[in-house]
């Protein structure tokens, strides 16, 4: 943690020494003149855009593999096990409001028409479920939650996580993202043992932004915020899927923001200006985020080399803005 403070400080220092470079030779009312960075490429996983509204779930039917006719089936399945699993869930949600937020969750992600489904999405909130199951399971070493779950809640909850895993492997782009994120788990060790805690803050933060998140994303990530809290990368698909939805969430915002501000600098038509005044209200909101969590940030991008670059340019350009807009109140 020291080692991270120590270089989250130093590169911090570099950008203000370069601040007072810069005012040296110019006027610090122009805009900062170094080129951003490319913005680094998204992660496979819950994929976001930033628009109307603010940030939103950027959904879309996943494309079923070659036995769409088995998938229907699953499907419907499905629809009918969840619809008892939640009712299990719901009575026990005192006890456990982890698998109930997790079920609610997941119930209003399959039941909808099979061609609309978003089966990333519903992979990441079932990676959840799969993680209790495996918690709860009586018959392993590897059980981590002390006494039992009620018999019937588990029954059905292992029912759900069966046909789940059966359902969603079904669709190409979950095949290709599990098999993504096992192999980031395996392979980058001392990455997941150092990204684990900031992700962690940043998610759940992420979660509660009712100004500049819509809704249905806010329950989307709360979801997967549940089921990291609970197992972490300790299940290496519940920490893929948070690693996912962060990354892709934090990079569509800081695009938003660095793209809205740049935008207004320029002339644009009346037209144009009236479109954006919105959408500037909302990044300015989701720009406070950015500067205010920019410790955990960095933290979270560290180990990264293109994130962390991306995410050093972005806080330098709020800040400077911060700087040409005067002290705040």
């Amino acid at each position: 943690v020291k080692a991270v403070n120590a270089e989250i400080a130093r590169r911090f220092a570099e950008i203000d020494e370069r601040r007072r470079q810069e005012a040296a030779t110019r006027d610090l009312g122009e805009p900062v003149s170094e080129p951003a960075p490319d913005v680094p490429n998204p992660e496979a996983g819950v994929a976001f855009r930033f628009g109307e509204g603010g940030l939103h779930l950027a959904r879309s039917a996943a494309v079923a593999g070659a036995n769409r006719e088995t998938q229907t089936k699953l499907h419907a399945r499905l629809q009918g096990l969840v619809a008892q699993l939640l009712d299990h869930s719901v009575r026990a949600s005192n006890h456990h409001p982890g698998i109930a937020a997790l079920v609610r969750e997941y119930a209003s992600l399959i039941d909808v028409p099979f061609g609309e489904i978003d089966a990333i999405d519903l992979w990441a909130v079932g990676a959840g479920l799969q993680g209790y199951v495996a918690a709860y399971d009586p018959h392993t070493a590897h059980r981590t939650m002390s006494g039992p779950l009620e018999p019937e809640l588990y029954a059905k909850l292992v029912q759900v996580a069966r046909v789940h895993a059966g359902f969603v492997l079904g669709f190409d782009d979950v095949e290709k993202t599990v098999e993504r994120g096992l192999r980031f788990a395996q392979e980058n060790a001392e990455i997941v043992a150092e990204i684990g805690e900031p992700q962690a803050v940043l998610l759940h933060e992420l979660a509660g932004q009712s100004k500049w998140v819509d809704a249905a994303a806010r329950e989307l990530i709360s979801a997967i915020d549940v089921a990291y809290t609970q197992f972490g990368w300790k299940v290496a698909e519940t920490g893929y899927a948070a690693f996912g939805a962060l990354k892709n969430g934090l990079l569509e915002v800081s695009k938003a923001v660095v793209v809205i501000d740049d935008l207004f600098t320029g002339v644009v038509g009346k037209g144009l200006r009236k479109a954006l005044d919105a959408e500037k209200i909302l990044a300015i909101a989701a720009a406070c985020f950015l500067r205010d969590h920019a410790v955990d940030i960095l933290a979270f991008a560290r180990p990264l080399p293109e994130l962390r670059d991306w995410f050093l340019y972005v806080i330098d350009h709020i800040e400077a803005r911060d700087r040409r807009s005067g002290p705040k109140n």
